[in-house]
């Protein structure tokens, strides 16, 4: 950094940036202006003390030579602020402008900063494309298989199909995006006895359990829908000792004493 030290104004250089100091005066007393340009137009700082003066202009040059023209119109604690601010998003290749925009953003949608780094974390924990690429029916069909491989009867793999089949139709999409209040809609939708929904409850509930202990998703979704009970809304029958006795009256003389 140089500065030229012959008339005024005096001129201090860095690199391409030049700085120029002008000598007047105020009731009789030197005054030294520095010419500042770094915000796009001229900006007179006006100082008492020749050295200062110096040290203002030298202290303009050096971001004006580095293109950090705004940093230059900022005081000492600001602009050591701004420069750590530039150090850090160095590396990302984002401009602290954009930066700050995406921090605006997430805190009105978070309604806190300080809810950042927690949010970022479980979104990178559950976000499903950070698992398999498995929609359902490739799992729907994979699950079905297995039950056949460990020796489960015809009739409880052709349940299956039917239920989880209809499932499959519904839902064409990845496994793991699959969310709790989706498969209650499905639930809802469904026409039938109460036991009917209770019996895709506990297909689908399986179902998951088996995706889940191969690492297809993280959390299973049916554990945040409603849990069905049979229905038992039906009249309540009272048999008379008549009717009972009609009812035993088949059972084996050895059978008798126990019921």
């Amino acid at each position: 950094m140089k500065a030229k030290d012959s008339s005024w104004p005096r001129v201090v250089k860095n690199g391409s940036a030049v700085v120029r100091i002008y000598k007047t005066s105020s009731r009789g007393y030197p005054l030294f202006q520095v010419s500042d340009f770094s915000q796009g137009s001229r900006r007179l700082r006006s100082f008492a003390d020749e050295g200062e003066a110096l040290t203002e202009a030298a202290r303009i040059a050096r971001p004006i030579a580095n293109g950090q023209t705004t940093a230059a119109a900022m005081r000492n604690p600001d602009a050591a602020s701004f420069g750590r601010a530039m150090e850090i998003l160095r590396p990302t290749g984002d401009s602290i402008e954009l930066a700050a925009s995406r921090y605006a953003e997430v805190v009105k949608l978070l309604g806190a900063g300080d809810r950042l780094i927690e949010s970022v974390k479980y979104f990178l924990a559950n976000d499903p494309g950070n698992l398999p690429d498995r929609d359902v029916a490739s799992v729907v069909e994979e699950f079905t298989e297995h039950r056949k491989a460990r020796g489960k009867s015809d009739r409880y793999v052709k349940d299956l199909e039917s239920r989880l089949g209809r499932f499959r139709d519904t839902f064409r999409v990845k496994l793991a995006s699959v969310r709790g209040s989706e498969l209650q809609a499905f639930l809802d939708g469904l026409k039938g006895s109460q036991q009917t929904i209770k019996n895709y409850h506990a297909v689908l509930g399986t179902l998951f359990s088996f995706a889940k202990a191969r690492g297809y998703i993280r959390h299973n979704p049916i554990d945040d829908t409603e849990r069905v009970s049979p229905s038992t809304d039906g009249a309540v029958e009272i048999y008379t000792p008549k009717e009972l006795g009609k009812l035993l009256s088949p059972a084996t003389r050895c059978a008798r004493p126990p019921l």
